[in-house]
């Protein structure tokens, strides 16, 4: 079973994040800063060939809401940006719990960028505002059915 720890570093603004899993040492992971999560990936040894993705611990995921919103992966020479939720929503699990490994969700490079959780954000806006029509519609048909009984 894995632990994730966040820490204050010796720089005030940045916490570290340390992952424990038991069959290892305590890993530092990367850090918070700013609401973003920062860390480093190497191409050569994170990279999932299969699916070309990356994968992040899903515990940290899922949990990491209250400390971070956005994501930021050094990856080679290039910087991966995505937010926490979008990571969420479009990643998929991957496991290797033979290997050593916590449970991961794993985000394909090409669903990587800004522009793609921002697009993200726009589709959930207008879902949301579909809803509250929704309920809207709801309450006025009540309203109008509890009117003929009155």
């Amino acid at each position: 079973m894995e632990t994730i720890t966040i820490k204050p570093s010796d720089n005030n603004n940045k916490q570290r994040v340390l992952l424990s899993l038991s069959s290892s040492k305590v890993r530092n992971i990367g850090y918070i800063q700013d609401h973003t999560f920062y860390t480093v990936r190497n191409p050569e040894k994170h990279l999932h060939r299969k699916s070309n993705s990356l994968g992040m611990n899903y515990k940290l995921l899922n949990l990491g809401g209250q400390y971070f919103e956005f994501i930021s992966i050094q990856y080679g020479f290039s910087t991966l940006e995505t937010s926490r939720e979008y990571f969420l929503k479009n990643g998929s699990f991957l496991h290797f719990e033979k290997a050593g490994y916590e449970k991961q969700l794993f985000l394909s490079l090409d669903k990587f960028g800004m522009n793609k959780v921002r697009e993200f954000d726009r589709k959930q806006v207008e879902i949301l505002k579909d809803k509250l029509e929704g309920y809207k519609n709801s309450v006025s048909k009540l309203q109008t059915q509890l009117n003929i009984f009155s």
